[in-house]
């Protein structure tokens, strides 16, 4: 899960405190696609499907236009939120805790 990922470079999982409701995910892909996810997304515990970070494909490697990672969001109608040839996720903090 990339929820699980990002719990282990320091953002707490699963349940997520009121002060990261209001943080995004830009990930970006090595063609110079993007997506932002909100971080509540990533939380099993607000979101049905899964959200994955992807470095194989049943059990094989990806392919080199694929890879090296890839965001797979499970249940979405269309794939927009999907990302391929992922090479950056920054964590961007939105809100304002003193507003």
């Amino acid at each position: 899960l990339l929820l699980d990922v990002l719990a282990r470079v320091g953002i707490p999982a699963s349940p997520l405190r009121k002060d990261q409701q209001a943080t995004a995910l830009l990930i970006t892909a090595a063609d110079g696609y993007q997506v932002v996810l909100g971080l509540p997304e990533t939380d099993p515990a607000t979101r049905a499907d899964r959200i994955i970070l992807a470095d194989t494909d049943d059990g094989e490697p990806l392919a080199p236009e694929d890879g090296p990672f890839m965001i797979v969001a499970e249940g979405d109608a269309r794939a927009a939120k999907s990302a391929r040839m992922v090479v950056s996720i920054r964590v961007i903090p939105l809100g304002d805790p003193a507003s």
